[in-house]
């Protein structure tokens, strides 16, 4: 659990639960003991808060926020333990075409093969069915006495279905408006955002859709009639392709409705599907009869391009696109690196995280800077300290060596021969650290002033002027001095705009 969560109603956060560990550790230890034996009093302590986070920017409708709900720490304890028993055992009771929550499984399966399948149909030229299911608010719709049923069914202990039903009736949450808590509601139905135990809980309720299509003889596989039709999910995306046959459309969208029926969250007016190779009176009557409109490749899919065929370079730049620019910031990352570096050194115990040639760790210096001739003959400049001793620097440079790196050589093996190695994990020091993890920065800002560097105008304009501007506006105004004007301002409150301007004026 994140120790800097934010609190539940009673003001106590993880961060207070560790630091007085000492302190509430038995008292903890009682609750959980109670709970066991079905003692515990939850309607006192399973209370949270609700706070509306929007879904996309300049969210204004109620279906466009999201419920994230701030629980008492000492339920959040409570929901950690269990949660950790249940998923010891969920990944053997969910089919292994659900891929979302579960350790191991991965969204990229999920969607390969469904664009396997669906190319193969197209390719074969086989009448298929694609429908992508759209589940309204499913974690807020789930029935409990439906959720109770399935945990039956499935095998639980009557005593875990208990503890179920105890921690799902006893909640209540209050909406947070600008920080106000409002009346207390008593809940019906639906499993908490946040809670460690729903997205578990969620995935034995969405498992029953699964099992239900495939126990239907009459849905069948599109390409092999002895197999059942493919239901693929993360989550609660539900992806379903199926041979193009009415009778089998009839009995699917019959086990559709009663499963929404029970849970009240298929929107089959947001549902879509797309038909492969079927005529279009098959398609006019498949259409009228499961409710969703028809549409047709490519498919947006776990936020990608699902298609019937090979889908045209143009898609595949953009796909690239979307990942460079969420690459930039492991880019900027992975810049600060050398700088890193070069503000710290390390104390070799066992030379496992230290790199050989660029980090400080013998000396004042680094070897790459010590050793620059040798440096440019190595093929492993990314080994280990660790890697470069135990292998004596084996296969670590090419085969002919100038004279000048062949000194140098000679000179750095008598430093390997000097470094023993132990068990102990490598320590990182810094004279700017204040603490073992914290830098000091009003330290390193003092050794810049004392080095005679030269004072930047539009610095000492923009941070010490005397109107005061808040803090983002000083930010922006610096990012503008530096060229980063347009869309930085635009940022801004437009109450702020007028400083941010004013300490523009300095350029005119």
């Amino acid at each position: 659990m994140d120790r800097n969560s934010a609190p539940g109603p009673d003001g106590f956060g993880l961060s207070f639960y560790r630091a007085a560990w000492g302190s509430v550790k038995h008292d903890v230890m009682a609750f959980l003991a109670a709970f066991h034996q079905g003692q515990a009093q939850l309607e006192r302590i399973n209370r949270s808060y609700m706070v509306m986070i929007p879904k996309k920017p300049g969210a204004v409708a109620v279906d466009t926020f999201r419920p994230i709900c701030l629980q008492n720490c000492s339920i959040k304890i409570l929901a950690k333990v269990l949660t950790r028993r249940l998923q010891k055992e969920i990944g053997k009771m969910i089919d292994l075409h659900q891929t979302g929550f579960l350790q191991g499984r991965s969204i990229s399966e999920t969607f390969v093969f469904a664009a396997e399948v669906v190319q193969a149909c197209n390719k074969r030229k086989l009448p298929s069915l694609v429908l992508k299911q759209d589940f309204a608010k499913a974690f807020d719709t789930v029935n409990w006495e439906g959720l109770n049923h399935i945990l039956g069914a499935r095998g639980f202990q009557q005593v875990w279905c208990s503890w179920m039903q105890d921690i799902l009736s006893s909640s209540k949450p209050t909406v947070l408006v600008n920080g106000c808590p409002g009346r207390w509601i008593n809940c019906k139905r639906g499993l908490r955002q946040g809670d460690p135990l729903s997205p578990y809980l969620f995935l034995l309720v969405a498992d029953t859709l699964q099992a239900m299509i495939q126990t239907a003889t009459i849905v069948k596989h599109p390409i092999d009639d002895d197999a059942p039709c493919v239901v693929l999910q993360y989550a609660d995306d539900t992806l379903i392709v199926l041979k193009g046959e009415l009778a089998a459309v009839q009995e699917l969208k019959c086990i559709l409705d009663k499963f929404s029926e029970a849970h009240r969250n298929i929107n089959f007016s947001k549902s879509t599907w797309v038909p492969i190779h079927m005529d279009q009176a098959l398609v006019d009557q498949c259409t009228a009869e499961i409710g969703c409109s028809q549409q047709n490749f490519p498919q947006n899919y776990l936020g990608l391009p699902l298609s019937a065929s090979k889908l045209p370079q143009q898609t595949a730049d953009i796909a690239n696109m979307r990942c460079d620019n969420l690459g930039r910031h492991w880019e900027l990352l992975r810049s600060l690196l050398p700088l890193y570096q070069a503000l710290t050194t390390v104390q070799i115990e066992d030379g496992q995280s230290t790199l050989f040639w660029s980090d400080v760790w013998i000396g004042d210096d680094a070897l790459d800077d010590r050793f620059p001739r040798l440096y440019s003959h190595c093929t492993l400049k990314e080994s280990t300290v660790h890697q470069a001793i135990t292998s004596n620097l084996q296969g670590a440079f090419v085969n002919r060596l100038s004279p000048q790196a062949q000194h140098e050589l000679t000179q750095l093996n008598e430093i390997n021969h000097q470094t023993t190695l132990s068990d102990q994990p490598d320590k990182r020091l810094s004279p700017f650290s204040r603490t073992p993890d914290k830098l000091d920065t009003a330290t390193i800002y003092r050794l810049l002033k004392a080095k005679g560097q030269d004072s930047d105008p539009a610095s000492s304009f923009i941070w010490k002027n005397a109107a005061s501007p808040p803090p983002r506006v000083q930010n922006v105004s610096l990012a503008s001095d530096q060229g980063q004007n347009s869309v930085l301002v635009k940022s801004l409150p437009q109450k702020d705009r007028g400083f941010s301007h004013l300490l523009s004026l300095r350029h005119g």
